[in-house]
C-alpha cells in the first residue's frame, strides 16, 4: 500500500527542524498542496522517509529560514542581479557545458551548486557558514554518486561551479524537479497552465540572497540555465521577470534529448515509486517535449520576443566550444577580450567532456523508437538543425 503524505504534518516537521514558524506569504500553499495531492494520487510512494519527502521538508524549512533572513537583512532587497541571459535547454542538450563555459568569463557569473543546494546559512543564528556549506555540498555530491552512479555521466556535479537555478524554484513548489523527484506525470500538465509570475519573482529573490552573501560577484552579469523555462511552459514569465535578458537555446535532435531525459528520470524516481513504469514514462516524455516544442515555437513567433533568442547547436558547443563562447558573448553585446578567451580555453582544458564517463541510453529502454521520435519532431528538426 502506498504511503500517503499529509501536508500539515510535513510543515510541522519543517517547523520542528528549524525552530521557526513563520512561512511568510502563504501563496506557495497552492502549489505545495498540489504536489502532495499528485504524489498521493499517482506517485505510489514506497517510503515515508524517502529522499524526495525529505526534500519537501527541506524546501519548507528553507522558506522558514528565508523569512527570518530577510527580516534580519533587509538590504538583500537592494541587491542588483543583472541577468544577461538564461539558457532554456534543451535538457541533455549541452546546456550545462555552455553555462559553465560562459561563466568562465571574468565578467559573467552564476550561482554555484553549493549555493543553490543551501542558499542560506545553516547556523541557528543564520551567521555566515560558507565553508561549512561547501563541505556539505561535497558530501552531498558523493552521497548522490554512491546512490546513483549514472549521475556522473548524466549530470556531472561540480559543487564549486555554476549550475541550474531550477533548484531555487523547488522552494516555491512550482518546479520542474518535483516530477523528477516523485512519479507525478500530471504535474507538468498542471504547472504549465499556472501563472508562474510569483515563482519567477521568488527565484530572483533567492539570487539576491546569494548575491548579498557574495560581494565578489558585484558588477558581474548573470548567466542562468534551466529547462524549467520551456518544459514548464514558463518562457513568457521568464521574459517578463528578466526584461533585459536573452534566452539561449541549445538545439539538439530530440531523439537524443527525450531518451537521455527519460534515462535521467529513471535514475532518480524508480526506487521510490511502485507505480512508475519506464516504458510508460518514455511515452509521456514524447508528449512532454511535443508540448514544449509547441510552447517554444509559439513564443518564438511572437514579434515582441523576436530579438530575445540566441540559437546554439549542440554539436557546435562540443566541437568548437570557444568559438561558440565568443559568438554568444557577441550576441549579448559584449566585446570579447583576450581575458575572456583565455578563461574559456583554460576552463575547457580542465573540464572537457572527455573527463566524464559516457552516458549510454536507448529509446527502446523507455518504450520508444528513434523513428517515432524523429517523426514527432520533424518540423522542429527541419527548422533548427
Amino acid at each position: 500500500m502506498a504511503v500517503v503524505l499529509d501536508p500539515d504534518a510535513l510543515m510541522a516537521q519543517a517547523r520542528a527542524a528549524t525552530g521557526l514558524d513563520d512561512f511568510g506569504d502563504p501563496w506557495f500553499m497552492t502549489p505545495f498542496r498540489k504536489v502532495i495531492e499528485l504524489v498521493n494520487a499517482e506517485g505510489g510512494l514506497t517510503k515515508a522517509d524517502a529522499d524526495p519527502v525529505l526534500l519537501l521538508i527541506g524546501a519548507l524549512a528553507d522558506r522558514l529560514r528565508m523569512v527570518r533572513y530577510l527580516n534580519e537583512n533587509p538590504r538583500v532587497f537592494d541587491e542588483q542581479v543583472d541577468v544577461a541571459a538564461f539558457i532554456i535547454g534543451w535538457p541533455r542538450g549541452g546546456s550545462t557545458l555552455l553555462q559553465r563555459l560562459l561563466c568562465s568569463s571574468p565578467r559573467l557569473t552564476g550561482a554555484c551548486w553549493w549555493e543553490l543546494l543551501n542558499p542560506l546559512p545553516l547556523t541557528p543564528d543564520l551567521s555566515d557558514d560558507c565553508e561549512d556549506r561547501k563541505h556539505l555540498a561535497v558530501a552531498t555530491m558523493n552521497a548522490m554518486y554512491e546512490k546513483w552512479p549514472k549521475m556522473r555521466s548524466q549530470h556531472p556535479l561540480k559543487p564549486f561551479d555554476v549550475d541550474e537555478e531550477v533548484m531555487l524554484f523547488d522552494r516555491s513548489f512550482m518546479s520542474l524537479m518535483w516530477q523528477a523527484y516523485f512519479y507525478i506525470p500530471s504535474y507538468l500538465d498542471w504547472l504549465s497552465g499556472q501563472d508562474q509570475a510569483r515563482a519567477y519573482e521568488e527565484m530572483l529573490l533567492w539570487l539576491k540572497i546569494i548575491s548579498y552573501q557574495r560581494p565578489d560577484k558585484a558588477g558581474q552579469r548573470w548567466i542562468l540555465k534551466s529547462p524549467q523555462h520551456m518544459l514548464a511552459g514558463g518562457l513568457k514569465h521568464a521574459f517578463a521577470a528578466m526584461p533585459g535578458a536573452k534566452a539561449i537555446i541549445t538545439h539538439r535532435t530530440l531523439q537524443k534529448v527525450a531518451t537521455s531525459y527519460a534515462s535521467m528520470i529513471d535514475t532518480t524516481i524508480a526506487q521510490w515509486s511502485a507505480t512508475y513504469d519506464p516504458r510508460k514514462y518514455g511515452r509521456d516524455s514524447i508528449r512532454l517535449f511535443q508540448r514544449s516544442v509547441d510552447h517554444f515555437m509559439q513564443v518564438r513567433a511572437d514579434p515582441q520576443f523576436a530579438d530575445r533568442f540566441i540559437d546554439v547547436r549542440f554539436e557546435d558547443t562540443f566541437e568548437r566550444p570557444v568559438d561558440v563562447f565568443g559568438d554568444v558573448l557577441g550576441q549579448l553585446g559584449m566585446q570579447v577580450g583576450e581575458a575572456d578567451l583565455a578563461a574559456a580555453r583554460a576552463w575547457m582544458d580542465a573540464n572537457g567532456r572527455e573527463t566524464h564517463p559516457p552516458h549510454t541510453y536507448s529509446p527502446e529502454d523507455y518504450g520508444m523508437t528513434a523513428e517515432e521520435i524523429d517523426a514527432a519532431f520533424a518540423a522542429y528538426h527541419g527548422q533548427y538543425l
